[in-house]
């Protein structure tokens, strides 16, 4: 059943990313194409002009798909969870954590496969797909691990920036409220958002300045800006210390990453087993 929740959840969204991606690929074509004819004939003015209009165009667009997605997504969970829809789908013979997990898994998906579409129709509005500034990164060992810990980084996050959006949905949508008057779930749903928010970058700050008091000793001890002073310096130890930071903060933000991820995860799941008010 898990297996065709997934299918219904994909198809039905797979629906409306085609139409916009369609859009985003011909924006992108059309880039290329005015590009390529800039290229040949650098001396018509109309061709400079329409080349840099549409290359505006597409790297706006690709941006727009990326943002756009993520939106349609959580809009898509909360109109098929917890509103009209949710009726139906908490009807079926699936639990809380199947939905959950389904509507996380296939949003997560759309959203890379987003980025995955933006980075190649930037590449053709903009006729390449190397470039010269992430091949110097790659050829040295530092910097790819540092790179390779970025790119893990971003694939733990948009998960978790899902998990931000449908648990404070959840969570507004199954608050509770001594009130004779109707409530705004939507508006709950912000403020839940803005104190999980709050929260999270509460839990960042101290696990950084924890990590900065581990790699740098007690700030109230003497010699301590001469430690932090040390890494503007210059030579090859200098670069490898920094690099090695860099690489150690890369590594709590994506411990803090999984673990406030996690705890969102059970939170909503708990949430949609034991307090839903659909509306």
């Amino acid at each position: 059943m898990l297996r065709k929740l997934i299918h219904y959840d994909s198809k039905v969204q797979i629906r409306f990313l085609c139409g916009v991606y369609a859009v985003e690929a011909l924006l992108a074509v059309l880039s290329g194409i005015f590009l390529g004819l800039k290229n040949q004939f650098p001396d018509v003015v109309i061709f400079v002009l329409m080349s840099g209009f549409a290359r505006a165009i597409c790297v706006l667009s690709v941006v727009v798909v990326f943002v756009g997605t993520i939106i349609y997504v959580v809009a898509y969970f909360r109109r098929n969870l917890l509103r009209d829809e949710g009726y139906l789908m908490h009807t079926l013979p699936v639990s809380p954590l199947q939905l959950y997990g389904s509507k996380l898994l296939t949003g997560t998906v759309f959203v890379y496969l987003s980025v995955f579409v933006g980075y190649l129709c930037f590449g053709i509005g903009n006729l390449r797909f190397r470039y010269s500034v992430l091949e110097e990164i790659l050829k040295d060992t530092a910097d790819r691990k540092t790179f390779l810990l970025m790119v893990i980084t971003f694939l733990v996050v948009v998960p978790l920036l899902l998990c931000q959006f449908y648990s404070s949905l959840v969570l507004g949508y199954t608050w509770k409220m001594h009130s004779a008057n109707p409530v705004n779930r939507d508006l709950l749903s912000v403020l839940a958002y803005i104190i999980t928010y709050m929260v999270q970058q509460a839990l960042a700050f101290v696990g950084l300045f924890g990590y900065f008091v581990i790699r740098f000793g007690n700030p109230l001890e003497s010699g301590f800006l001469e430690r932090v002073a040390s890494l503007a310096g210059k030579g090859v130890s200098v670069q490898k210390e920094m690099v090695s930071y860099v690489q150690g903060i890369l590594w709590v933000s994506l411990t803090l990453s999984v673990i406030c991820g996690a705890v969102l995860f059970a939170l909503s799941v708990y949430q949609l087993n034991r307090n839903l008010n659909l509306e």
